[in-house]
């Protein structure tokens, strides 16, 4: 029984993995939202897992418009994926919010817009680092 689990779940990722695969190929326009895959490996590995996540909510319910989670769920089922999917954008957003970046912030060469604050005080919390969006807004002032 363990086995054909086993066996489903690599099915599963190897589909969702294609799928994305194709989709980041063809630019399709949900990708996106995805954000950029850093470049360092395990923070690309992240992205992927998280990227894959959303090709599978995708596939799963058959959303072919351009948002990457679609329209508004319709069962308690698909609510419950699209608050996955929903989570593991947001991770695919934040993993490419770089280490860099956030040096560049401190020493004053460049100041994050809005959109990156919303992505790094998340990213520095799961790096054990305490932060909130004031503590930019002060220094971006």
């Amino acid at each position: 029984m363990r086995a054909a689990l086993d066996d489903r779940e690599a099915l599963i990722e190897r589909r969702a993995d294609a799928i994305l695969e194709v989709a980041l190929t063809e630019s399709a326009p949900w990708t996106t939202a995805l954000g950029t895959p850093p470049t360092d490996r395990r923070r690309a590995a992240t992205w992927r897992k998280a990227a894959r996540v959303v090709a599978a909510y995708r596939d799963r319910y058959r959303i072919t418009d351009d948002a990457p989670i679609g329209a508004p769920p319709e069962s308690a089922a698909q609510k419950i994926d699209a608050a996955r999917a929903r989570a593991a954008l947001d991770l695919a957003k934040a993993a490419d919010v770089t280490w860099v970046t956030a040096q560049k912030w401190v020493k004053g060469e460049t100041f994050p817009t809005t959109e990156h604050l919303g992505r790094i005080v998340p990213w520095l919390r799961k790096k054990g680092i305490t932060a909130t969006l004031d503590d930019f807004v002060e220094v971006a002032a």
